[in-house]
């Protein structure tokens, strides 16, 4: 992985227990709601601790809502959609909370949010559940041929429906996300440089 806070590796394992307690700390603050998936912000850089986020909303029974302000609409998306709750530094920095049963996942329950660029007028936000997930990941195997040797890059925005392969369909098939940061983005050459530094096999 990379990210603004340096060059840094997690395992699987270390990926369960960091995402749980994020999950056990969300949990604690996070309102209760009648029905369906209680929406969460997420504004962090792309690192570790961005995929650590998201996989702490879903273990906590929310649906995420990414946001990245270099997009310049982050007032218009969260007027929008009203969150319950804003995951950032400040609040994975902060104290644990104690450990409460995590909720069991419903896949009919919204997974995220994804604002549309608005190119044809008003961005407009789409909700995706984790069944629509499910469907779309479980080819990986049979026409990727993806595997727990691959090693996919994420060089897309967490804000963007491309995120959703780079993210999600390296850790459905076990393998490693290479985290290219957001500087690095910018210059064509650099990606380049950091994708055969990272020996990537998987580019979205």
């Amino acid at each position: 992985f990379t990210g603004e806070r340096g060059e840094r590796e997690l395992s699987y394992a270390e990926l369960d227990a960091r995402s749980s307690s994020l999950a056990h700390k969300i949990l604690a603050v996070l309102p209760t709601v009648d029905s369906g998936a209680p929406l969460v912000a997420i504004r962090l850089p792309a690192g570790v601790d961005q995929v650590v986020a998201l996989l702490a909303v879903w273990k906590a029974g929310a649906a995420y809502l990414p946001l990245d302000s270099s997009l310049e609409r982050e007032e218009q998306i969260l007027s929008a959609t009203a969150p319950a709750l804003l995951v950032d530094t400040t609040f994975i920095d902060g104290a644990d909370a104690a450990v409460v049963p995590l909720p069991v996942l419903d896949p009919s329950h919204s997974a995220y949010v994804i604002f549309t660029s608005g190119s044809t007028g008003t961005p407009k936000g789409v909700v995706v559940t984790h069944a629509n997930i499910a469907d779309l990941l479980a080819p990986l195997a049979d026409e990727l041929a993806a595997d727990s040797n691959d090693i996919w890059s994420q060089t897309h925005s967490f804000a963007f429906g491309y995120s959703l392969w780079e993210i999600w369909g390296a850790l459905a098939t076990g393998a490693c996300v290479a985290i290219v940061d957001e500087a690095v983005r910018k210059d064509p050459r650099q990606v380049i440089a950091a994708l055969n530094q990272s020996q990537v096999s998987v580019l979205s």
